[in-house]
């Protein structure tokens, strides 16, 4: 074999540049940069793929709320089980999860299989599932991860839920309930209606705290300032904040209307009692009409006095109702009071008002009607902590101010359903009237069917 030799210049030449070749350290950083670039790429990758899982889960979701709630109508409506699992996959097919293709599962039940409703054939529960793919979290997952979504709904007749204690029955866009400054109302085991359409309907500013057991706004309701607005959720045995809520209260009281029958003359006419009168139940009859001429009031307790009304129902016609601060309207034993024309009610702050609705009469269950016609003005219950009053005031063309409520704690039996209300102080209600004789359910009804999601 011929061998070749180089000269030893040119030798020399060879080592030094295969020397220099392999101390060269200029590309080193751009060989880190690479390194690292594939890193970076790889994990944006990854993030972008979480992200796909995320957009999934949230389509997902949306489709199992859409699938409950037209299965729940369809239970309602009598269909059968196959009927309405076959609508609630349809559905779910609208938003791209086809059972039983790509790995969708969907799975209808009623009764559903878990949570707070297992026990109502009412209720029907909707549960899609789907694997996700994986591309590059396959270097990082062992086994393929699984997207998942669960929605329950429940359609009921009208009248349910039905346990309202508040409710404002203007359908007008505007807020409908509004509570300021520093004040707390407690609906005790009941929930609060509001008929607004409005995203303010109920606006709670200041400090001034709402907690109920559940809520039922026609359109939204809104804090600010501090203000705080709670419910008991369903998961805790409340009925929940649902708001955007598609069906109004019904009056309760709509039907009562037509049972009223005034009398035709005034008995009394500009009723005053002052200067530590004490004027005893003796003294009036059921049935009796007291009005107010001359700009004056009906009826007008001040100066330390004491008037007291026997069972029955009295009317009050173009004229206050009206109990100064320390005075004191007592009417415990089953009392209905009627307004008529212009009348309102206006019980200042520390006015001693003790009264229980009449289970007879035109408005049994109610302790004030004031059934007077749009812009008769606002009633004014402020009484405070010695204001008591077992039943509902009812207002259904004007607005009502409220502050009082002297049951702090228990179970009171107080409602207020107006066109507006509007609390300016501490207030307590609740629909517990055992014992009372007049009837108390079913204040909050819902019009129609009402098909609602509930998990």
């Amino acid at each position: 074999m011929t061998q070749t030799r180089f000269p030893g210049s040119a030798r020399s030449r060879a080592v030094g540049i295969l020397t220099r070749f392999v101390s060269d350290r200029s590309g080193a950083s751009a060989v880190v940069i690479a390194l690292a670039m594939t890193g970076l790429l790889g994990m944006t990758g990854l993030g972008t793929e979480v992200g796909m899982w995320y957009v999934s889960k949230r389509t997902m979701h949306s489709a199992a709320d859409s699938a409950a709630y037209s299965a729940a109508l369809a239970n309602y409506n009598g269909e059968s089980k196959t009927q309405y699992t076959s609508e609630a996959k349809s559905i779910t097919g609208n938003y791209g999860f086809v059972d039983g293709t790509g790995g969708v599962v969907v799975t209808v039940n009623s009764p559903p299989a878990t949570g707070n409703y297992t026990a109502n054939a009412k209720a029907v529960e909707v549960i899609i599932s789907q694997p996700q793919p994986l591309v590059l979290s396959g270097l990082f997952l062992r086994k393929q991860t699984t997207a998942a979504a669960r929605a329950v709904a429940i359609t009921g007749t009208a009248g349910s839920p039905g346990n309202g204690c508040v409710v404002a029955l203007d359908g007008a866009s505007i807020t409908d309930i509004f509570n300021q400054g520093t004040t707390n109302v407690n609906l005790v085991g009941c929930d609060i209606y509001d008929n607004s359409p409005s995203g303010s309907a109920l606006t709670v500013v200041g400090n001034a705290t709402i907690n109920a057991n559940g809520a039922y706004i026609v359109g939204n309701y809104s804090t600010s300032g501090g203000g705080t607005f709670t419910t008991k959720s369903v998961a805790n045995g409340g009925d929940g904040t649902n708001v955007n809520w598609g069906s109004p209260a019904v009056d309760p009281f709509a039907g009562d209307l037509a049972g009223v029958n005034p009398p035709n003359t005034c008995t009394y006419t500009n009723y005053k009692a002052n200067a530590g009168a004490n004027i005893p139940a003796t003294t009036f009859t059921s049935g009796q009409m007291f009005c107010g001429t001359g700009g004056k009031k009906a009826i007008d307790i001040t100066g330390n006095s004491t008037v007291n009304f026997p069972a029955g129902v009295f009317y009050i016609k173009n004229g206050d109702l009206h109990v100064g601060g320390g005075s004191k309207l007592s009417a415990p034993n089953g009392t209905t009071f009627v307004l008529l024309g212009t009348a309102t009610v206006t019980f200042d702050g520390g006015a001693i008002v003790n009264v229980v609705a009449s289970s007879t009469g035109p408005f049994p269950g109610v302790a004030f009607a004031i059934d007077t016609p749009a812009g008769a003005g606002t009633s004014s219950f402020l009484g405070g902590t010695t204001m008591t009053i077992a039943g509902a005031v009812y207002a259904p063309n004007n607005s009502v101010a409220w502050a009082g409520g002297s049951n702090s704690s228990g179970t009171p039996c107080t409602q207020v359903v107006a066109q507006t209300i509007d609390f300016k102080g501490n207030a307590v209600f609740g629909t517990n009237c055992t014992g009372y004789g007049f009837p108390n359910a079913g204040i909050g009804k819902t019009a129609g069917t009402v098909t609602k999601l509930v998990e």
